[in-house]
This record gives structure tokens, C-alpha cells and sequence, in this order.
């Protein structure tokens, strides 16, 4: 619990800091986009996408260390989480009663994500590796949700 105490502190204090001083990060959107849209309804190909704008991104940020690693990913999730919106949005305007209940779902999908990636972190035993743990959790778990809905037809 104490560890729990320390790494909200951390996170609620980084989340403090003015964002006009910190520099953006290099993550490029369009990447995954590009990726997206050339790999359609291919399961596989859509698969191939993951990872492709942490990539570059921990790159550009000058290789890998532990912090760009979990900008970067965490970057890269919320460019995913905008692809399950967009399928959420398409799916419910194809057929309204298929969207509500896509809707239903993903309310509760969210927050078994969330308490699976809160579990897989905690088995890491706390410091910095929970907090890696926790973002790859939710990327894995966020890019195969966002490949099950890209490719519903």
C-alpha cells in the first residue's frame, strides 16, 4: 500500500508539472494511422502496427530509458483508445442496437483492463518496473481491443 502511496505521489507530481515547459513528445499519430489504414480488416497486418509509433518515439527521444519507454507507450495507448472511438462510433451508426450494446461492453472491458494491469503491475513487486508493467498491460490490452473492433465488420 505504501508503494502505491509513493507512485500516485510521483505520478499526481509529474502530472502538476506546467506543460508549457515540457518539451512534446515524438509521438507521431500518423504512423500508427498509416499503419491502420494500409493493414484494412487484416488481423495480422493490424497486429504488425503495434508498437510502431513507441518505436519511433523512444527513438527520437533519444533511446531507450525507462521514463521515454513509459511516455512513449503510454502515447502510443491513447492513440489507440482515438481508433476504438472512431470503430465504437462506426459500429453504433451501422446498427444502433449492436452499438449500445458495444457501448455496454466497453464500460465494463475498461475497468476490467484496468484492475488486470493494476494486477499484472502489482506481481512486479512495486518501483519502477510496476509502472512498466502497468503501460504495457494497457497497451497489449488496448491494442487487441482496438483490433477487434477495427476489424468488425
Amino acid at each position: 500500500m505504501r508503494r502505491l502511496l509513493i507512485a500516485c505521489a510521483l505520478v499526481l507530481t509529474a502530472c502538476a508539472t506546467p506543460q508549457a515547459h515540457a518539451d512534446p513528445l515524438s509521438a507521431d499519430p500518423a504512423l500508427l494511422r498509416t499503419c491502420v489504414t494500409q493493414a484494412g480488416i487484416d488481423r495480422a497486418a493490424l497486429g504488425e502496427c503495434k508498437g510502431i509509433v513507441t518505436r519511433a518515439c523512444v527513438e527520437a527521444e533519444g533511446g531507450s530509458n525507462s521514463m521515454s519507454d513509459v511516455l512513449c507507450r503510454s502515447a502510443e495507448a491513447d492513440i489507440w483508445e482515438v481508433l476504438i472511438a472512431e470503430a465504437t462510433t462506426r459500429i453504433t451508426a451501422a446498427d444502433p442496437v449492436d452499438g449500445e450494446l458495444l457501448n455496454a461492453s466497453s464500460r465494463l472491458w475498461t475497468q476490467w483492463r484496468e484492475a488486470e494491469c493494476n494486477y499484472r503491475a502489482y506481481e512486479c513487486g512495486g518501483g519502477s518496473g510496476e509502472q512498466h508493467d502497468r503501460i504495457v498491460c494497457h497497451l497489449d490490452l488496448t491494442v487487441a481491443r482496438a483490433i477487434d473492433l477495427i476489424a468488425a465488420r
